[in-house]
């Protein structure tokens, strides 16, 4: 699970690496998001996912490219 090495890795800080999202964002971002749309998985046991997932959020290049903001996203396709 990624919570157990993101939470032992020194350099997690907002993002997966640091303070800037490297590729390794671009990897996780779906998970919380398909987690949260099926309801499949309770996210509260982890924390430093959802701190991740939470500046995902707040990013713009990620507001952009989420699923739900794409132009032919069934309208009933939302988290």
């Amino acid at each position: 699970m990624p919570e157990d090495w993101l939470s032992k890795d020194p350099s997690t800080g907002k993002f997966c690496h640091c303070d800037t999202p490297t590729m390794a964002d671009c990897f996780l971002v779906p998970q919380p998001y398909a987690a949260k749309c099926y309801d499949f998985l309770d996210l509260d046991a982890f924390p430093t996912f959802n701190g991740i997932d939470a500046q995902y959020a707040q990013h713009q290049a990620f507001q952009k490219a989420a699923p739900n903001q794409q132009h032919d996203v069934p309208t009933d396709w939302r988290p």
